[in-house]
């Protein structure tokens, strides 16, 4: 994974030099434990989607920051979001598991494609 990085449209441009999935995870900083994990996601435009997380400012901190890392499908980036959510789902709040890509055939369910559970997205 690449990052962290400041959680700013600017940053966000400049990191993420080509379009395609990936997942990510944005953090907050802690005073106790340094950057604590509070959101995990994925999508099949990684960097589009990292341009909504930045204008996003429901979080209680204004200096957020994020990792990222490209996959090659959208059903991969979807596995390590995936693992990325039991890794660290005791800091993510009530956020609920990434859903699946509609299109990958290992992954069907039915489920739209919100690329992120609870993110309203």
């Amino acid at each position: 994974m690449q990052g962290p990085f400041y959680l700013f449209r600017s940053i966000v441009t400049l990191v993420t030099e080509r379009r395609g999935a990936g997942h990510f995870r944005i953090c907050d900083k802690d005073d106790r434990r340094g950057l604590v994990v509070r959101k995990v996601g994925w999508s099949d435009d990684l960097q589009t989607e990292l341009l909504k997380q930045a204008g996003d400012r429901s979080f209680n901190s204004f200096f957020r920051s994020f990792f990222f890392e490209y996959a090659d499908s959208p059903g991969e980036a979807y596995e390590r979001a995936l693992l990325d959510y039991h890794e660290f789902r005791g800091t993510l709040g009530e956020q609920e598991p990434p859903r699946p890509p509609t299109d990958d055939p290992s992954h069907r369910d039915g489920r739209d494609k919100n690329h992120l559970s609870g993110a309203g997205v």
